[in-house]
C-alpha cells in the first residue's frame, strides 16, 4: 500500500521542524532579553576564571554558561545569535523524540510525537529563551534512547 505524501514520517518531521522554527521566530526573535537571559549573557561573557568563581554560587548547572561563552565568542551576542544556541537543541529534541517513538510505536506515531512536541507550549517557550532548559530537555530525552 502506498503511503500518502502527507503521512510520510519524514514529511511530518520536516513540517514539525518548520513549525517550531516559525514559533521560535515569532516568540523569540526580535524580543529583548529578559533578566535571567541577560544574566546568562553577562556571566558567559566573563573570562573563565571569573566565571568559575561566580558560578560556585549559581543554582543552574555551569555547562550552559561555558557553552554560551564559546558561542558568544564565535557568533556574537545579539539576541538572535544567542537564541539560536537554544533553538538547536530543540530541533535535536525532535529527532530524539522521533527515534524514541519509532522504536516504541512505529513511524506514524513517531511523526505524530514530533508534531505534538513541536507545538508544545513549554517546548516552544524554551526554544525562544536564552536559558539552559532546551539543553536539559535534550539530554533527558537522549538518556531514554
Amino acid at each position: 500500500m502506498k503511503t500518502r505524501l502527507w503521512l510520510r514520517p519524514d514529511i511530518l518531521a520536516l513540517a514539525a521542524a518548520t513549525a517550531i522554527l516559525a514559533f521560535w521566530w515569532s516568540v523569540g526573535a526580535g524580543r529583548e532579553l529578559w533578566f535571567d537571559e541577560r544574566f546568562v549573557q553577562v556571566v558567559s561573557r566573563m573570562k573563565w576564571p571569573e566565571m568559575f568563581d561566580l558560578l560556585r554560587y549559581e543554582n543552574n548547572p555551569p555547562l550552559f554558561f561555558f557553552l554560551a561563552n564559546i558561542w558568544q565568542r564565535a557568533v556574537g551576542s545579539n539576541e538572535v545569535a544567542l537564541r539560536i544556541l537554544t533553538l538547536a537543541p530543540t530541533i535535536g529534541l525532535l529527532a530524539v523524540i522521533r527515534s524514541l517513538a519509532n522504536k516504541l510505536a512505529g513511524s506514524h506515531i513517531a511523526a505524530l510525537s514530533v508534531i505534538l512536541t513541536s507545538v508544545s507550549g513549554m517546548v516552544v517557550a524554551q526554544a525562544g529563551e536564552f536559558r539552559m532548559y532546551p539543553w536539559l530537555t535534550l539530554w533527558a530525552a537522549l538518556a531514554l534512547l
